[in-house]
């Protein structure tokens, strides 16, 4: 309902205002709407005596009334510790380690971090840090150690299996385990390997043997073959 106004008229007892009947009735239906709304119908739901400075209306369902009183607290809790935050108190949002708060004039509350704190697409240095079984660049586990590592310093190229790199001052061990070389020609063994008799053939021709063999300059069986005839015409034979 709207509120109703009594017509005072013009001037005192001009008969143009409204009728003391009409009035009366006017102030009935608003105060009944007053006392409906904040009360019930009969009472009023509201006290206010005693109310001090930043009090608060609580209804009281004893009394069925909104009565003066202290507002109503919550408790907040981190880490470590809590606090009660009540009527007029402040809560600070404070940031920690790499962690920035902010409050815009739009109520807004904004929580961001630094350039010190790791994030998933960023880009850091990490310095002083220690990697527990990191994973580089795929799936696989790095399991290097620091030292390892260490060996790759200065290292330009990488030798795969179908590179063609060339080895200096490397020593090969063929009989190490799994270890094989193949494909070795001629071209390959310098005239100083000095490689032993035994290692050729069926290794049954010594190195002693072999320098037998120095000075010859045509087949040894033709020469055994040619002496022989020789001796024989020599004694009469052929």
């Amino acid at each position: 309902m709207s509120k109703q106004l009594i017509n005072i008229g013009v001037v005192a007892n001009d008969g143009t205002g409204t009728s003391l009947r009409d009035g009366g009735d006017f102030i009935n239906d608003n105060f009944n709407e007053i006392y409906s709304a904040i009360g019930d119908g009969t009472t009023i739901q509201f006290d206010i005596s005693g109310a001090t400075n930043g009090q608060s209306l609580i209804y009281n369902s004893s009394t069925r009334k909104f009565e003066a009183g202290a507002a109503g607290t919550f408790t907040i809790a981190g880490d470590s510790g809590s606090e009660t935050i009540g009527s007029g108190d402040t809560l600070n949002v404070l940031g920690g380690t790499g962690i920035d708060t902010s409050v815009t004039a739009t109520d807004n509350l904004t929580i961001s971090v630094d350039n010190t704190i790791v994030s998933l697409t960023g880009t850091q240095t990490l310095t002083n840090k220690t990697l527990t079984s990191p994973k580089i660049n795929g799936a696989v586990v790095l399991t290097a150690t620091s030292t390892e590592l260490n060996l790759l310093s200065g290292v330009t190229a990488l030798v795969t299996a179908d590179s063609s790199a060339v080895f200096t001052n490397k020593t090969f061990d063929a009989d190490g385990t799994g270890n094989s070389i193949t494909n070795i020609e001629n071209a390959d063994i310098k005239s100083g390997a000095a490689i032993d008799a035994s290692k050729i053939h069926d290794g049954s021709v010594s190195n002693t043997e072999f320098g037998y063999l120095n000075g010859v300059t045509s087949n040894i069986q033709d020469q055994i073959n040619a002496a022989g005839l020789a001796f024989a015409i020599a004694l009469g034979g052929e």
